[in-house]
């Protein structure tokens, strides 16, 4: 069996910090559920190995709080955002303490540093600016009318995925089992407001109903002898 131990330190570093990363793209832009899953494996990857590790898991913690100060500060006010960069400091302190002093090279450090920074101010920052930009109304359209599928119960608040992206959801109207298709009608917030699809189940009722009543006007029609009423000719 591979020895987790014989890893470079500065691959599991890089491993790591690249995920969190991943998963801060992740906030910006929202789609297919690649980037998450790619930031959930690649991170859940590196702590994997880190467990067999002579880890500082206060490092650890010190290189997450640092990145998710990108996710965070930008999203409460625009005017914060410079703030977030405070993160990139505890991000590289982390780095260096993270398997002992000088266990990360000093190089890597300083890479891991500068990239970020500039992917953020030159990539991440247009980019919400520009979906800040986008009249919010204009995206709730896209949405609504969408159909899901229930992936957590909606009792009545769950999980929905609409177009591969999981949602909170919340069902007014009615509990909807995992599995179930919904529709959204509105958004509020990071929440969307859905309703469970009845297509089937209403045109089989429907069907019943107009059955039914078609049976009722045969039977007012016909006689006690069970023959038609016919309308006597002029």
């Amino acid at each position: 069996m591979f020895d987790l131990t014989l890893i470079d330190p500065n691959i599991i570093f890089l491993v790591f910090v690249f995920g969190l990363w991943t998963g801060v793209t992740a906030a910006y832009v929202t789609g297919s559920g690649v980037l998450e899953f790619i930031a959930l494996g690649t991170v859940g990857l590196s702590i994997l190995v880190m467990t067999q590790m002579s880890t500082s898991w206060l490092a650890v913690m010190a290189i997450v709080i640092g990145i998710c100060g990108f996710l965070i500060t930008p999203f409460i006010k625009r005017e914060y955002a410079p703030y977030a960069l405070i993160g990139l400091g505890l991000q590289a302190i982390g780095g260096f303490f993270l398997f002992g002093a000088g266990g990360v090279s000093p190089l890597i450090l300083a890479l891991t540093t500068i990239t970020p920074f500039a992917y953020y101010y030159f990539a991440l920052i247009p980019l919400m600016d520009k979906m800040r930009e986008t009249p919010s109304a204009s995206r709730d359209e896209l949405l609504v009318g969408k159909r899901g599928r229930v992936m957590m119960p909606l009792d009545p608040i769950g999980t929905v995925n609409v177009e591969s992206e999981m949602w909170t959801a919340i069902s007014e109207d009615e509990y909807a089992e995992a599995g179930r298709e919904v529709i959204v009608v509105a958004r509020e917030g990071l929440k969307l407001i859905v309703e469970p699809l009845k297509l089937k189940n209403d045109s089989h009722e429907f069907a019943s109903h107009i059955n039914s009543e078609h049976d009722e006007l045969n039977t007012d029609t016909e006689t006690p002898n069970g023959f038609n009423h016919q309308p006597l000719e002029q």
